[in-house]
């Protein structure tokens, strides 16, 4: 084809590619390139052959015009590299099926998809039973063994945008329930309505609603349940915990995908262990039966709450006595600023309900350990509710 034309490959590369920078345009095709050498090189129509197309088209993709063809860029070429891999498969004892190959292929992809999941199945018998972290049941607690090692995966951001908690309800400790709600009643304007007995536990409560989704709990001891083997919660049998908020429970936003055992494995990781998710029941003065879940009480004090995730049931918020909102919550103890860049940060704590109130953090507490103080909007004006030691004031109420 070069003799016929009176021109070298070489020369022809030079032109081609002198004439592709004076177009300035990388984006010719082979139709252009014809044009070029028929209208601007003086090619005769019949002189471009397929082998000078093929060389138009590498000196368009190379970035000297001395770049040569490799033997896979011809047709010859890539029928040799064909007939040698034909060859070397014929002579290598390799299947020359098209129906082996595919059944090779197969079960490529099943041995890499068994192999998965019993890796899968393995690591997350080691989170259950030996980390001992408790995983959201289903396809959620799939993300959190993937999250769990690759924190930056999407499994790893999907569990990350699921941490997400609300603070639930406080709880006010006092000697005798008929007291403690009388005490509440006189500053807020709203009675505590009965709750119910906690078998086993020897208390009993009266509940009051400080919003949709956020309630305040009175107890105290029951005198009409025998003394029980393990001490009260909240340090009820020290008189010293009477009459204060001494602490708090948050649950989970299941809206947002939240769940308590993610929320409880997050503590875990941070060195806050809750204690284990165990269930509990009371019946409510009306007959109904409710069931929860929850972290050890035990573990919960001053700024370290306890996690409570009310399934099914009915929050108590929305049962009880309506009429006070909570707009504000300062939790007071040692090390609380730790506890509250832990809540606000891993595990998503919301602000307070349609207030959009700050929960705030202060390190130190007094000679009875940590405690809560509670700002609540209520029919006699906004109050405090808390430590007589805190000497919180609210803005036109009194202080509890």
């Amino acid at each position: 084809h070069y003799a016929s034309m009176s021109v070298s490959a070489d020369a022809l590369e030079a032109l081609i590619f002198e004439v592709i920078e004076e177009e300035r345009d990388p984006e010719l095709t082979a139709k252009d390139i014809r044009h070029i050498a028929e209208q601007k090189l003086g090619f005769p129509r019949d002189a471009l052959f397929p082998r000078n197309q093929e060389i138009c088209r590498v000196v368009m993709k190379a970035e000297s015009p001395v770049e040569r063809l490799s033997p896979g860029e011809t047709a010859a070429g890539r029928l040799a590299l064909a007939i040698v891999a034909a060859a070397l498969i014929a002579f290598s004892g390799l299947p020359t099926s098209l129906w082996s190959w595919a059944g090779l292929a197969l079960q490529t992809y099943l041995g890499s998809y068994v192999a998965q999941a019993a890796f899968g199945l393995g690591y997350r018998w080691f989170v259950v039973n030996i980390r001992h972290l408790p995983l959201t049941p289903g396809d959620a607690g799939h993300d959190e063994c993937n999250a769990l090692l690759f924190p930056l995966s999407t499994e790893g951001r999907r569990v990350a945008r699921r941490r997400c908690c609300g603070v639930d309800h406080l709880v006010y400790t006092c000697a005798d329930l008929s007291d403690g709600a009388d005490a509440i009643e006189r500053l807020t304007g709203v009675r505590p309505a009965a709750g119910g007995s906690h078998p086993g536990v020897g208390t009993h409560n009266a509940l009051l609603s400080l919003g949709d989704s956020a309630y305040l709990e009175v107890i105290a001891a029951d005198p009409a349940q025998p003394t029980p083997a393990a001490p009260r919660p909240f340090s009820l049998d020290d008189e010293r915990t009477h009459g204060r908020i001494i602490a708090f429970a948050v649950h989970p936003e299941a809206a947002r995908g939240a769940s308590i055992e993610l929320l409880a494995a997050t503590m875990q990781e941070e060195g806050r262990h809750p204690g284990r998710i165990g269930t509990m029941r009371r019946r409510t003065p009306s007959g109904e039966l409710l069931r929860w879940r929850m972290t050890a009480l035990s573990r919960a004090e001053g700024p370290r709450p306890w996690l409570i995730d009310w399934g099914g049931s009915a929050h108590p918020a929305t049962t009880s006595p309506a009429g006070c909102s909570l707009v504000g919550l300062t939790c007071h103890g040692a090390r609380a600023s730790e506890m509250g860049a832990l809540l606000r940060g891993r595990l998503g704590l919301l602000p307070l309900g349609a207030s959009g109130g700050a929960v705030d953090f202060v390190d130190g507490g007094d000679e009875a350990g940590g405690y809560l103080v509670a700002e609540l909007e209520t029919p006699k004006g906004r109050v405090v509710v808390g430590a007589a030691s805190s000497r919180a004031v609210g803005r036109r109420g009194a202080t509890l």
